[in-house]
């Protein structure tokens, strides 16, 4: 006749004890829904047994995790801030421009859903964060901290961050080093998303000291050393911009092999702007290795104020400026009337390229003026300039 009601129990402890679900449910309806309890557990596992005759009884082939994420949001103001998450672990670094609350969801012991890692990656450690604002937030070089003791104690040079815009997306590499006992970020970032920590296969045959780049006016200067050199053919040096992605721009020989440090450098003359570099280093039997990507700046030799875009826009456009020198900025928004509907207090900001990210929500359709005033802190010199943009809903 078969079973005709059982007992449902779980374990968070390998089967140690048991916690009864359900003292006595029908066995022909093959399903059960089964509200978690509020715990944290790495070793759960079910048991479910006929209701007259215990002996009778199955339990789970492997255990699975119970998880609770630890969720925390803060409040940011203006200005460069360090803001504190508690119990997620985690604090962020970052100039705000317009601020919007936080939140931070934290899943300990819980592997992120799979998506392609970077070169030289092998894996996540089991436990991963979603950091998420609303739209209208806007910031910059944003860095990520979590405190060495959660790693377990392993080195920042085999474990880096990694950080995708969800699920759906490859991960990208922000590297990693320990300050004050902390991993943070190398490469910093202006949108959030997930971020977790990778492991790195550092077993390369030319081992990378450092690798860094300056500017002196148009004038961009690379320079990098190794400790030791195996059948090292050489280093690709490979740019990008806003406008184009990686290309090769010059090879520099190598040493083939060498046991005691040797320092490289290379430099070339650029048009303002902001390019991204990175170092392929190519063996003489094809293997590869890239380097971590650094930045630099070629500072516009004036202020300029560029066409917003897209234009028109529904509901989100882009204002982009540039200054020469350290500057305090404000951006207003006009519209037909010559009201203010928008005002941004950017601050003071050093000599680059910048952009905000304008949401028009709330704002009708219409005929809209934008306008950038600088004042330089060095002279106080003056620079205004005004745009017009449309928005269409």
């Amino acid at each position: 006749m078969g079973v005709p009601n059982i007992k449902i129990q779980y374990s968070t402890d390998l089967g140690l004890s048991w916690n009864i679900i359900s003292n006595s449910y029908p066995a022909s309806q093959h399903i059960f829904s089964w509200t978690l309890p509020i715990i944290t557990s790495l070793h759960t596992l079910i048991k479910i047994s006929d209701v007259s005759d215990s002996t009778i009884s199955d339990v789970s082939d492997n255990p699975f995790i119970i998880c609770q994420p630890k969720i925390n949001t803060q409040n940011p103001t203006s200005g460069y801030i360090n803001l504190n998450f508690g119990p997620t672990n985690v604090s962020l670094e970052m100039d705000m421009y317009t601020p919007a609350p936080i939140n931070v969801t934290y899943y300990d012991n819980v592997t992120p859903p799979p998506s392609t890692l970077p070169p030289s990656f092998y894996g996540i450690r089991p436990y991963y964060w979603i950091i998420s604002a609303p739209e209208s937030i806007y910031f910059n070089m944003a860095f990520i901290k979590v405190p060495v003791s959660l790693l377990g104690g392993e080195g920042s040079k085999q474990i880096l961050w990694l950080k995708r815009s969800n699920s759906n997306y490859s991960w990208t590499t922000l590297w990693g080093e320990i300050i004050n006992g902390n991993i943070v970020n190398l490469i910093p970032f202006n949108v959030l998303g997930e971020f977790a920590i990778g492991f790195y296969n550092d077993n390369s045959p030319v081992e990378l000291a450092g690798f860094s780049a300056n500017t002196n006016n148009d004038l961009v200067s690379l320079i990098w050393s190794t400790v030791t050199e195996t059948n090292n053919r050489g280093f690709e040096i490979l740019r990008k911009s806003s406008t184009y992605d990686f290309i090769t721009v010059a090879f520099i020989n190598g040493k083939g092999t060498a046991t005691k440090p040797n320092n490289y450098s290379w430099s070339e003359k650029l048009q303002p702007g902001i390019y991204s570099y990175r170092i392929k280093q190519v063996d003489f039997d094809g293997k590869f290795e890239y380097s971590k990507e650094v930045e630099v700046v070629v500072v516009p030799k004036d202020f300029s104020l560029e066409q917003n875009f897209p234009n028109p826009f529904n509901p989100s456009t882009v204002i982009r400026y540039n200054i020469p020198v350290e500057s305090s900025i404000c951006i207003k928004v006009f519209n037909s009337l010559g009201e203010n509907v928008r005002e941004f207090n950017v601050g003071t900001k050093q000599p680059g390229f910048y952009e905000l990210n304008f949401n028009s929500m709330g704002l009708a359709s219409g005929v809209y003026f934008y306008s950038v005033r600088a004042i330089s802190i060095i002279g106080k010199k003056d620079f205004s300039a005004v745009k017009k943009m449309m928005i269409l809903k």
